[in-house]
């Protein structure tokens, strides 16, 4: 039976005097194939003080059994 539910969270991190002052942020969605397994998606951005970024992505299937 599909449960369809959809979850949405956000980040925000600063961090000053440690790792060249690094700002991330990013955002993941979950969404509910079914009772028991969830898909997501993930993305996160990270930028320092030497102006070096980095762009992040994950997807992920979770299975419970």
């Amino acid at each position: 039976m599909p449960s369809a539910q959809i979850q949405i969270a956000a980040i925000y991190e600063q961090a000053k005097d440690f790792q060249d002052n690094v700002d991330r942020y990013g955002a993941t969605a979950s969404y509910g194939l079914y009772e028991h397994a969830v898909v997501a998606l993930e993305y996160l951005h990270a930028n320092d003080d030497k102006d070096d970024s980095a762009n992040l992505m994950a997807a992920q299937l979770a299975l419970k059994f």
